[in-house]
């Protein structure tokens, strides 16, 4: 039998045949999953520790391998799941990492799951292995360590800054020099203590890029980094991310942890400005913000009693602010709704050893139980009063104040002993040095003090 093609009918032909023989190939393997930021280590605490990064490619599942470093051990896998399911829906992972052995070594790698191109009831997809199976990327390095938290006693330092209100180039070069020049590289973990940056419009653009990705490239890999919510860190169209990049075990962004013999309680100051309209440039989203700091102050007056925090030898706060700074307004006043109950006064409930803030942009040392400080200057506006507090309250330099620094990095050297405190410049130059005894009391170093003292009256 002939088969005639009329012109037409030939022509038709031809012009399908292409996409014909595309339809009998089978389909190319998934693409490749990458990393795009990370990964960085925090929340650490005894036996555990989180790992954050985030992807690209696509819709890509993503685990955390581990096992004690330079062993044969299996690799044990934690998956970043809900429900059940991988989560896949967002680029960004945080896993947490249980049960570890305190004071071990660990190694890690990070699992990813390439997206594949296969359909829900797509009958016609391909049977072999490489197109069904998942297909898995795993990253290893040389930095991906670290080394689990115990509750022994032992020497260690960690450090912290705020206010990094800069370029981002600059912002680098600060961090950059605390590291080459300061007590970073040396420190057990390090903190971020809020104000990292204006606001967040674009939350991986903004902070992760901005922020984190430095924090990467000075060592977050195998340091643990803690990102502290500062008022700054409330603003802008998706600062309400926070909890969806770097929530705390606790779920929030307030939570605790022990290191050797201190216990440390890192709080949310919240805004510095109270929720105004809805349309409001920066608080307008914050309608539910005191319900928030409320909740805090319960977590707060239940974890005051947990065995972990009464037996520590020192007891530290991480907070963005301070309850006796800032003219006593509207953070202030949240901040001891939050912990008055518990810390005020001159024999308080539950006694701490220090405070560690910025907010103020403006380095300065409180004398407990008083309104004295140590400083460069005097300050330029009045300050809540200080006499209602048995602590110390240190608080680190920013941009903008007149007369002192716009930069500076403080590192707490943690001992049987004593809590060693110095203050650095950008520079790596000691301007104030105090040691903090086991029943608090509060000793100068007057060969590292730059600083004067000064006193100061209280705001009304």
């Amino acid at each position: 039998m002939r088969i005639v093609f009329r012109r037409p009918t030939l022509a038709l032909f031809l012009l399908f045949l292409p996409l014909l023989l595309l339809s009998q190939q089978p389909p190319e393997p998934a693409p490749l999953a990458w990393l795009e930021h990370g990964p960085w280590l925090s929340y650490p605490d005894v036996g555990a520790i989180s790992v954050g990064f985030v992807t690209g490619g696509g819709r890509v599942g993503a685990g955390v391998d581990y096992r004690r470093r330079d062993s044969e051990e299996d690799w044990q896998r934690v998956w970043d799941s809900r429900g059940g399911q991988l989560q896949n829906q967002q680029p960004q992972h945080l896993i947490r990492l249980q049960g570890l052995t305190p004071g071990e070594t660990y190694e890690y790698r990070i699992v990813l799951v390439n997206p594949t191109k296969k359909q829900f009831n797509d009958r016609s997809f391909p049977k072999e292995r490489e197109f069904r199976a998942p297909q898995l990327t795993l990253l290893a390095d040389d930095r991906f360590h670290f080394q689990v938290f115990d509750n022994a006693p032992g020497d260690y330092s960690f450090a912290f800054t705020a206010d990094l209100q800069f370029s981002n180039d600059v912002r680098k070069r600060m961090l950059t020099n605390y590291h080459e020049r300061g007590d970073m590289a040396k420190s057990r973990f390090y903190v971020i203590l809020g104000d990292a940056l204006n606001d967040i419009n674009v939350f991986e653009r903004d902070y992760v890029a901005g922020v984190i990705k430095h924090a990467v490239g000075l060592g977050a890999s195998s340091q643990p980094w803690l990102f502290v919510r500062g008022n700054h860190e409330w603003r802008g169209l998706d600062a309400p991310r926070w909890l969806d990049f770097l929530p705390a075990p606790t779920g929030k962004s307030f939570f605790s942890f022990r290191c050797g013999d201190a216990y440390y309680i890192v709080l949310d100051s919240g805004e510095d400005r109270p929720a105004a309209a809805m349309t409001h440039h920066f608080s307008g989203n914050n309608v539910t913000e005191m319900a928030y700091l409320t909740e805090q102050r319960d977590w707060l007056a239940e974890l005051v009693t947990h065995k972990e925090f009464l037996d520590a030898k020192y007891r530290i706060v991480l907070c963005h602010s301070a309850p006796c700074t800032h003219n006593g307004k509207f953070m202030t006043q949240n901040l001891e709704m939050i912990v008055g109950e518990q810390f005020k006064g001159r024999e308080p409930r539950h006694r701490i050893h220090l405070w560690l803030a910025g907010h103020t942009h403006f380095y300065s040392r409180s004398v407990p139980c008083s309104n004295e400080f140590y400083a460069f200057v005097a300050p330029q506006r009045k300050l809540y009063s200080g006499s209602d507090y048995a602590f110390p309250v240190v608080t680190t330099d920013g941009p903008g104040f007149a007369g002192t620094l716009d930069t500076s990095c403080i590192s707490v050297a943690v001992s049987a002993d004593k809590l060693s405190v110095t203050a650095r410049d950008e520079q790596g130059a000691v301007f104030d040095r105090c040691d903090i005894l086991p029943d608090g009391s509060v000793v100068d170093i007057p060969d590292a003090m730059l600083v004067k003292r000064f006193t100061y009256t209280p705001a009304p």
